[in-house]
């Protein structure tokens, strides 16, 4: 956890006071209204709330994402302490964890402040549930927020999460899917996609649905033609299939692919 320290207010010029509605001002007055439930303090007038479209700077009825001097911080206006170390930026949250920058460089915390990561990635992103794609040096891995534990060292080109037990893994130019135990489950393909129940692969311009396996033995009878350009998500138990203008619906408990 990091270490909690109290602002000093007799040393502020500026105020950024936060009311029992939810609105903000900022203003050099020292204000005593009893609809205030908070304040942050600052010395220059490079303090602001930190604007950020992706998610509210003000939650949990006690916490305040402040930005001051170009660093941005967690504050917690409840008992006037600030609760996180500053960064460059804090750019996303997800679930209960923001990410946070320094020197082009990613880490993760917790919305109280409490450092899961430090700033040592190159790249962050693709999450699924509780796993996150994390980078250093062009190579990826899994990282499992819940248990705060690496699951897949950062040993491949590229990696898919896309399900919680399987991933897609790009080693030597060719895709392979590998679970949690980092066995290798399937052959190497152009391309695949992994879920429970199996995983989809591209060979040559066609889309196969799966089973696990070195073989390539079909888990849904139907292939798909790729004429142009695709993409493949997940949303619950459907994978949406998208290719060119044309959409294709894959419910995984049902085992069945309807074009749409």
């Amino acid at each position: 956890n990091n270490i909690t320290y109290n602002k000093e207010d007799n040393l502020s010029n500026y105020h950024i006071y936060i009311y029992n509605d939810n609105t903000i001002l900022k203003t050099d007055e020292v204000l005593d209204d009893v609809l205030i439930k908070g304040k942050y303090s600052c010395t220059l007038d490079d303090c602001d709330i930190y604007e950020n479209t992706v998610f509210n700077p003000l939650y949990d009825d006690r916490y305040i994402v402040i930005k001051e001097n170009n660093k941005v911080f967690i504050y917690n206006y409840t008992d006037n302490t600030i609760v996180s170390n500053s960064y460059d930026s804090i750019y996303l949250q997800v679930n209960n964890y923001f990410f946070v920058a320094n020197n082009d460089k990613y880490g993760i915390i917790t919305i109280e402040g409490d450092i899961i990561s430090d700033t040592i990635y190159d790249d962050i992103g693709n999450i699924y549930n509780d796993y996150i794609k994390v980078g250093i040096d062009n190579l990826y891995g899994v990282y499992d927020l819940k248990n705060k534990e690496m699951v897949i060292d950062t040993t491949y080109e590229d990696i898919r999460i896309t399900d919680s037990n399987y991933f897609s893994i790009l080693d030597n130019n060719m895709w392979y899917v590998i679970n949690k135990n980092k066995e290798v489950i399937t052959s190497g393909y152009e391309y695949t996609y992994a879920f429970n129940k199996g995983f989809i692969a591209k060979i040559d311009n066609s889309l196969y649905i799966l089973k696990y396996g070195m073989e390539q033995d079909l888990l849904n009878d139907n292939t798909i033609t790729i004429d142009s350009d695709y993409d493949i998500k997940r949303n619950n138990n459907i994978i949406y299939i998208t290719i060119g203008d044309k959409e294709y619906q894959y419910e995984i408990n049902r085992n069945e692919l309807l074009k749409k």
